[in-house]
């Protein structure tokens, strides 16, 4: 079976469209980055909570694996003042 992930490695200015895409597959986990407002997200968390997806929130050293490919954490090492500074 194929599992589906998302990864948003710029939240919030990747959300467009997020909420439907959500409601549209089965999405099993919602990468986030650790220090990202969680109140930006409003509705998606709404359709998260709906659908039962996972919201894994990962940092700067983290590691994970998506299929057969390991990804690693690069950034951000911690909250920026601005989200376009990470």
């Amino acid at each position: 079976m194929f599992s589906r992930k998302i990864i948003l490695i710029r939240p919030p200015t990747h959300l467009g469209g997020l909420e439907s895409i959500l409601d549209s597959f089965n999405v099993k986990n919602l990468t986030i980055p650790e220090f990202s407002d969680i109140n930006l997200y409003g509705d998606v968390l709404k359709e998260v909570d709906k659908k039962g997806t996972n919201l894994v929130k990962v940092q700067q050293g983290d590691q994970f694996k998506a299929g057969d490919v390991v990804i690693d954490v690069l950034s951000p090492s911690k909250k920026y003042e601005n989200e376009n500074n990470n």
